[in-house]
Formats: C-alpha cells, structure tokens, sequence
C-alpha cells in the first residue's frame, strides 16, 4: 500500500513539476518586461530629448483578442513635435528643429498581463523622448513603453 501511495505521490508530482515548466516557459511572454529592459533600451536610444508635442493625429482600431475575452485596441500615431533640449543626438537635431513621430501602439481591455503600451501623446505636452531615426526628419520611439518616460531609476 505504501508503494502505491509513494508511486501515486511521484506521478502527481511529476506532472505538477511538468505544469510548473510549462508555465515558466509560458509566462514570461505575456510578463511585463522588467524595468533593467527598458533602462537598457533608453540608454541605447540614439536620439534622447526633450520635445513640445503638436499635432497628433490618432487612428484606433479594434480587435478581439485571439481568447476571445479582451479587446485589442491599436492606435497608429503621427505626431508633430518640437525639440526643446537635446541630451544626445545622433541624426544632428538641435533644440528648436521640428520632427515627425510615427508609431503603433496596442493595448488591451481588460488590461492584461505583457510589456507597457508607448503612450499616446498628447498636442502641448512637453515629455522626454527617447528616439531612433527612420529617415530624414522622422523619428520612432527607442524604448517601447518608456520612449516617452523619464530615465527608468533602477536602485
């Protein structure tokens, strides 16, 4: 009897240890990314200002998530912008330039579980951008959810 009950334990156990792999293996795809992540990419940006947003121009569609349950809101965003102050600048930009923003941002409702939405920007804020060129005056967020975010401390 206690064979069967030690067998029966390390069979149950097998298969909790199994779900558990699974589940690690799973998890970290749909995770937040950890904010070394997005440090990282900030610190790599090639563009790094400061800018006065203009006009923006939103386009959102919605989607059904493939579960069926949540709804996948994407907003494709063009924006205008100023340069108030320059940190780094790899394509030459100086305080004063204008620049375009091109970008596509998903999220979804209910929230769920993954890497932070880039927010929408808005016309008259003024926010840290972290940047790449894509040509000749337009610029794409460097840092996923954190492009428009103050440097990520990480303690």
């Amino acid at each position: 009897m206690t064979q069967i009950t030690l067998f029966s334990f390390h069979r149950g156990a097998r298969a909790l240890a199994a779900v558990a792999v699974l589940a690690a293996i799973v998890a970290p795809a749909n995770a937040e990314i950890e904010p070394k992540y997005y440090r990282e990419w900030q610190d790599k940006a090639p563009e790094v200002l400061t800018i006065r947003v203009g006009a923006v121009r939103p386009v959102v569609t919605t989607n059904r998530h493939r579960n069926g349950d949540a709804l996948l809101i994407q907003t494709r965003v063009e924006a205008e912008a100023t340069v108030e102050t320059v940190e780094r600048s790899a394509s030459g930009l100086k305080p004063g330039d204008a620049i375009r923003l091109q970008y596509v941002t998903t999220r979804s409702e209910p929230p769920m579980a993954g890497p932070r939405p880039i927010p929408v920007l808005k016309r008259g804020e003024t926010v840290p951008a972290f940047l790449l060129a894509v040509s000749k005056g337009l610029y794409a967020p460097a840092a996923k959810g954190a492009s428009f975010e103050p440097l990520i401390n990480l303690q």
